[in-house]
């Protein structure tokens, strides 16, 4: 087991380690724009080419009255800020969803697990209950050469 800081991977996991990177409610934790650009490289880094990124997180536009009731959310981001941040960084979009997950799952409503399977089935729902973007980006297969700028 390794601990560093995701902006940091390189100093614990060798260059093109893995197929596929998975964040979830993550970015909106980053202290500063340039911070969240410094943790996609570093994704980037350890992604061997052809891999996946995959990112859930809020999204400001569809929660902002709630979206600081959390103490450690520092940026308000949407799916069009990191896919923007995805680009600046050499990552190909695949997936752009702005709506999928609610904000939370403690509300007022029912979170029974049928009930979630239920609703990840009905992307018509997403729209009224969704408040958190779902974004696939892959690193493209010729990047094995390419140096990213820091």
């Amino acid at each position: 087991m390794h601990l560093a800081a995701a902006e940091a991977l390189a100093e614990v996991v060798p260059a093109d380690s893995f197929d596929t990177a998975f964040m979830s409610n993550f970015l909106e934790h980053c202290r500063s724009r340039e911070h969240v650009l410094d943790v996609l490289r570093s994704v980037w880094g350890v992604l061997r080419p052809g891999g996946s990124l995959l990112i859930l997180g809020p999204n400001f536009r569809h929660c902002l009255k709630e979206y600081f009731d959390y103490f450690d959310h520092y940026l308000p981001l949407t799916e069009k800020a990191v896919v923007e941040a995805l680009e600046l960084t050499g990552f190909r979009l695949e997936v752009v969803r702005a709506r999928t997950l609610p904000f939370t799952f403690r509300s007022r409503l029912p979170s029974w697990p049928w009930l979630v399977k239920l609703y990840l089935r009905l992307p018509m729902f997403w729209r009224f209950f969704g408040a958190q973007f779902f974004l696939v980006a892959s690193k493209p297969p010729s990047a094995a050469t390419r140096k990213l700028a820091a």
